[in-house]
């Protein structure tokens, strides 16, 4: 089965392939023409926008901190500390367990 051997014409596809034609290129110059114009609107205004935020806030003299190295390290050095495990002593007191020596009582109310 081979294909027939027909020259392509306006005329054999139908009577609207002018107008069908040209309405897919008239979308196409419209979409390609929107997509320029929000391109050309993001280069020219938010960008400039943006240069004059940011030229706005380096001439207003904000600066970088120093950091104060001495203080850095006395703050890393208690923050090692408190990392650190404390060892408990052997012979600590229980304060849950009393001894002969001491009794609990409940104070007595006397009546007058």
């Amino acid at each position: 089965m081979s294909a027939p051997d027909k020259k392509w014409s306006f005329k054999k596809i139908g009577p609207y392939a002018k107008w069908w034609l040209a309405s897919f290129a008239f979308f196409g110059i419209l979409l390609s023409s929107a997509i320029a114009s929000s391109y050309f609107i993001y280069l020219n205004i938010f960008r400039t926008l943006d240069d004059a935020h940011s030229i706005v806030i380096l001439n207003s003299g904000l600066a970088i901190n120093s950091v104060n190295m001495e203080s850095y390290q006395q703050a890393t050095r208690a923050l090692e500390l408190k990392e650190k495990t404390s060892t408990i002593p052997k012979n600590i007191r229980d304060i849950f367990s009393y001894g002969p020596e001491t009794a609990s009582s409940t104070p007595t109310s006397t009546k007058k």
